[in-house]
């Protein structure tokens, strides 16, 4: 319930705000020995891992921008707002996995910056289709609204139709089409290993959006296309 945007980051157990220098990702973990300085409760594990995992993420979209187009005003334009999609994906990811719900005041400005994504590319790319670029998000979230729908919400939340019209528009039609079945084909193996292992059972709720978010990276980082998944489209 706490905003994003405004106010001071706390310890989640003694409520003291932090200092600038206990905010240092990874290093003030470190330094810390992941325990609070006042009330000494234990800081999880999450922070540095999440922080890791941004980084690792942002040094893969440099790569990917850089590299692959030079350097240009825009490459900078799409690594910073690569980079800004890709912060806001590793919320949702996390938060997601941790209490099944894609929060709204990530998700929505989200599917702005992957809209914003299409002009950008409109106007930059010469020949590009506005159209079927445009087509692309309604086609990725169909699916998974169709099956919200006729589910009433028990196999599927809202949330993730709201989360795959926003990747569609950034990867287009047929990197929406390489999304969808990576996604299935990576939460379908994940869910039999968990089966395999009883650590889940057939009725065991699993989020959905960290499948999708890693086929997105998979896709976009990655440079993966339908031709990719399906050898012989």
């Amino acid at each position: 319930g706490r905003s994003v945007a405004v106010g001071r980051s706390k310890c989640s157990v003694c409520s003291r705000t932090l200092s600038w220098y206990e905010l240092i990702p990874v290093f003030s973990f470190l330094g810390l020995r992941g325990r609070c300085k006042t009330c000494k409760g234990q800081i999880s594990f999450q922070y540095p891992v999440v922080e890791l995992s941004t980084a690792l993420v942002f040094l893969l979209i440099y790569a990917r921008v850089f590299l692959t187009n030079g350097f240009s005003f825009i490459s900078i334009i799409s690594f910073l707002g690569g980079s800004i999609a890709a912060s806001m994906l590793v919320v949702i990811f996390v938060y997601d996995l941790r209490h099944k719900i894609i929060p709204d005041k990530i998700v929505y400005p989200f599917i702005f910056l992957s809209f914003l994504s299409i002009l950008f590319k409109a106007l930059t790319i010469e020949g590009f289709l506005l159209l079927p670029a445009i087509i692309a998000g309604p086609l990725l979230a169909l699916p998974f609204f169709l099956i919200w729908y006729f589910s009433k919400g028990k196999s599927m939340g809202f949330g993730d139709v709201k989360l795959a019209l926003g990747m569609g528009w950034f990867v287009g039609i047929l990197g929406s089409i390489a999304v969808f079945f990576l996604a299935f084909w990576i939460g379908a193996g994940l869910g039999l290993l968990l089966l395999a292992f009883e650590k889940a059972k057939m009725k065991s709720q699993i989020p959905f959006a960290p499948f999708l978010i890693i086929a997105f990276f998979i896709v976009t980082i990655w440079g993966v296309t339908l031709q990719g998944v399906f050898p012989l489209w």
